[in-house]
């Protein structure tokens, strides 16, 4: 039997190799059932964190490491059957996760079912959660402050009960990225199934309802603002192109919560109106859509009443928030229900 039969993957994956298959988009991951009291992984790839959770329990924080071959899952439990769910906490920068077998002292049974609604989010650091733990924003980005499963988005799908797929990367932007390097930028890097192993992703594996893009922080961080026809239309052909994948696909375009008026500085020193910017791209573009494909929505900026996380990234208050947010729209415009916990 191949590995890829006896689990449910969960995100994005790339199964080129004939023994191994590699996660590395956030939240990603795999989840099996056994019959048994444990379960190991055989594990290769860069330092990666994991949540691992057996049943409807609280997860279990696990950092991988090289030197790591293989690696306990679950021990300990009580004889029967569990579901247990494996799911990257970090985004493709820090690692990736390559699972190369699973033993237990039971029986590996017959993978569970998918969840109901498919939600793909599309973002930045952001969705990917960057430093959301940490206690403030004097702290610099460390991969044990990043948890995907308690961002905004993470949040959203276990309250949907969501089946999500996230496509993100920190300081990737639309047209430009953070750093204004040559790097090819989240748009271009969308099509892997694996953006460290470079492996396209067979689209047609898996079509979402709902897309959720929120991008435009990185490209208007730093002045000037990129060109407006080019940021709308490369925008506008990426709607496009998620709208044709599927007739049923609806798109949400979302600004927030790190975009705000006054910043970046022009060489006068006078604040550029950055919100308003993306705010009005983004509408432009829903509106040369069908209103019941392309749905807007701005979320509520981070502020200092609710405090930050690393390097002035939301913390976990701020995408609760947000979260909340996108849980009461979606519900509201009819694209989901609510069925999870919280």
């Amino acid at each position: 039997m191949k590995l890829l039969d006896s689990l449910l993957p969960l995100g994005r994956f790339d199964d080129t190799e004939p023994t191994a298959v590699r996660w590395a988009w956030s939240g990603s991951g795999f989840a099996v059932v056994v019959s048994g009291t444990s379960l190991r992984a055989r594990v290769a790839g860069s330092r990666s964190w994991l949540n691992v959770r057996v049943g409807t329990g609280d997860a279990r924080v696990l950092e991988l490491a090289p030197d790591r071959e293989w690696v306990d899952l679950a021990s300990g439990l009580p004889r029967g059957e569990h579901e247990i769910r494996v799911e990257l906490r970090t985004e493709p920068l820090v690692g990736e996760l390559v699972l190369s077998g699973l033993e237990t002292d039971g029986r590996i049974l017959a993978p569970p079912p998918r969840r109901g609604l498919r939600i793909e989010f599309v973002g930045d650091s952001i969705t990917c959660g960057y430093g959301n733990l940490a206690p403030d924003e004097s702290h610099s980005f460390d991969p044990a402050t990043e948890d995907f499963s308690r961002s905004w988005a993470g949040l959203t799908g276990r309250r949907l009960g969501a089946d999500v797929h996230c496509v993100a990367w920190s300081g990737l932007g639309l047209v430009r990225n953070f750093d204004l390097e040559p790097a090819p930028t989240l748009i271009e890097r969308y099509r892997y199934a694996n953006p460290v192993s470079r492996v396209d992703w067979e689209f047609g594996r898996w079509l979402p309802q709902v897309v959720v893009v929120n991008l435009g922080s990185n490209d208007f961080f730093r002045y000037p603002p990129p060109d407006a026809e080019r940021f709308r239309s490369t925008l506008a052909r990426f709607v496009s192109d998620r709208l044709q994948g599927d007739a049923g696909t609806k798109v949400v375009l979302v600004d927030g919560p790190l975009l705000k008026d006054g910043v970046p500085l022009d060489e006068s020193g006078r604040g550029q109106p950055s919100l308003s910017l993306v705010r009005g791209h983004l509408d432009a573009v829903a509106d040369s859509f069908d209103p019941a494909a392309v749905f807007r929505l701005s979320l509520t900026p981070a502020h200092p009443d609710r405090g930050y996380g690393a390097d002035w990234h939301p913390n976990l208050a701020q995408h609760r928030l947000n979260a909340d947010e996108l849980v009461q729209f979606l519900v509201g415009r009819g694209l989901a229900e609510r069925t999870g916990p919280g």
